[in-house]
């Protein structure tokens, strides 16, 4: 492409906004005069129409009155792999340069924010990701072809379930405060756990070197602080059979949060926090990293 990414990408948000407002294609072609490269201007006429066209199919089956109220159901939640995901977005993007390095940072923040726990394949593209976000990063840069990529995969694999939590909910919906509505009681089950879930990522970020445990805790703490009911199943050290000296080379805390989902029924968040061992061979936990995760709870069959 002979354009700038940036310069793209702002053509195709005219190329949008030019369709909305006319009935027909003059306006547009004089939007698409000024570029030199004709295969340029065919490129953002096809991103702009397939966007338009993706949010429009997606408000029809929202506005159509034979689904039910619930209009994005828990089943429409998916859990794709990430070779799935990129050929999606691959289908949507691929002609556009360098958007296989979008790709992977929406791919990384939508795995983060809805893989369904360790066994999951969102987990799996989420733990083996080349991107490595920055320490203030919440989510995909804002009106950037990475949110765009990551709102198609949400709309596709997740029926748009969350697409409204995208600020930072830890911050904005503080439980128990004047006025403030509580973290995630009254959410569905995969929008609670996304909201813990980016929670917990926000604060396992980084190596962590201490006595007591005092970046676990810090975990526990704030999400007591945000209202939520923690509480510790179990907490046990694992891994000395891979260490010559026998000592561990992990601790994982079995953790459940109890809150009412969207239909008013008692649910269970369940998960774990685990710290992992990265010191000397001697003793691995005198520097440590942490992995933490929380998902619905398996419904028992009675």
């Amino acid at each position: 492409m002979n354009i700038q990414k940036s310069q793209f990408k702002r053509l195709v948000k005219e190329v949008i906004k030019q369709i909305l407002n006319e009935s027909s294609d003059s306006g547009l072609s004089a939007k698409l005069a000024s570029m030199d490269d004709r295969a340029d201007q065919e490129k953002a006429k096809k991103a702009a129409s397939g966007y338009l066209k993706r949010m429009k199919s997606k408000k029809s089956s929202t506005e159509n009155p034979s689904l039910p109220n619930q209009i994005f159901s828990e089943s429409k939640i998916q859990d794709p792999t990430k070779e799935e995901m990129m050929l999606y977005i691959k289908q949507q993007y691929g002609g556009e340069s360098g958007w296989e390095d979008d790709a992977e940072v929406a791919i990384y923040w939508f795995s983060n924010f809805y893989h369904g726990g360790q066994w999951s394949n969102l987990y799996s593209a989420l733990s083996t990701s080349p991107f490595n976000p920055g320490p203030i990063a919440r989510g995909p840069q804002k009106d950037s072809m990475e949110e765009m990529m990551y709102r198609d995969l949400v709309s596709q694999f997740a029926g748009g379930e969350g697409l409204d939590d995208e600020e930072n909910v830890q911050e904005s919906n503080v439980a128990n405060g004047a006025g403030q509505q509580h973290l995630i009681n009254g959410q569905s089950n995969v929008v609670a756990a996304s909201r813990v879930n980016k929670i917990l990522s926000s604060l396992s970020k980084g190596m962590f070197s201490d006595n007591s445990w005092e970046a676990i805790n810090k975990i526990f703490n704030k999400l007591q602080e945000l209202g939520l009911d923690v509480t510790i199943t179990s907490a046990k050290y694992g891994g000395h059979a891979d260490t010559e000296s026998g000592m561990p080379k992990f601790k994982e805390w079995q953790i459940s949060i109890p809150f009412t989902n969207k239909n008013g029924k008692p649910t269970l968040l369940v998960g774990q926090v685990t710290a992992h061992g990265a010191g000397s061979m001697e003793q691995p936990l005198d520097r440590y990293d942490i992995t933490a995760y929380v998902s619905p709870a398996a419904v028992k069959n009675s």
